[in-house]
């Protein structure tokens, strides 16, 4: 008990106390650290090593870089002792995503990238629903759309996002107090 204490004044910390953020968005290192502390409150985490996609257009290569050297600085940080890798995937559509699963052995989820169309979000939620993929979007509307989790910013204030009927068509299963942390969206 005193350790799920202890993680969560950690996860409490990492939320609001990491600097100030910029009035209009949460900064990526940010954003990837959040993707990775959610991922640990994930009891049906995959055994092995934590694959992610991260998908934006695939005409937005300047933001594809950016979240891939995000990853890539935090390589030495792992999700409950497993190791975590990327793999790009270059979006135009839900087949991309499909692909990518297919091509390298499964993905434990999804990081989606702002620049993907908010009218993509639902073919992407089919992909994640099929395939139980966790998804996390940069924008509060993607997570209200159909992605599982997400960060947004009020008054300042860092707030984790989780959309529980999602997480639940993803098999994701999230512990009660960590639930309690969060803005949920039902």
């Amino acid at each position: 008990m005193r350790h799920r204490i202890a993680a969560y004044s950690v996860f409490g910390v990492m939320l609001f106390g990491m600097g100030v953020a910029q009035a209009t968005e949460v900064p990526l290192d940010v954003q990837v650290r959040l993707f990775f502390k959610i991922a640990t409150y994930d009891a049906n985490l995959p055994p092995g090593s934590v694959r992610v996609g991260i998908v934006a257009p695939a005409s937005d290569t300047t933001g594809m870089k950016q979240i891939l050297a995000a990853f890539d600085g935090l390589k030495s940080m792992t999700v409950n002792g497993r190791p975590l890798s990327t793999v790009a995937v270059p979006y135009t559509s839900a087949a991309d995503v499909v692909a990518a699963y297919e091509r390298g052995g499964g993905l434990y989820g999804l990081f989606i990238a702002a620049s993907v169309p908010d009218t993509e979000i639902l073919a992407l939620r089919e992909v994640t629903k099929k395939y139980s993929l966790f998804s996390f979007g940069q924008k509060e509307a993607h997570v209200a759309l159909g992605l599982t989790s997400g960060i947004a910013l009020e008054s300042d204030r860092r707030i984790v996002l989780l959309n529980v009927p999602v997480a639940i068509e993803q098999s994701r299963q999230f512990d009660g107090n960590f639930i309690k942390a969060c803005r949920v969206i039902r």
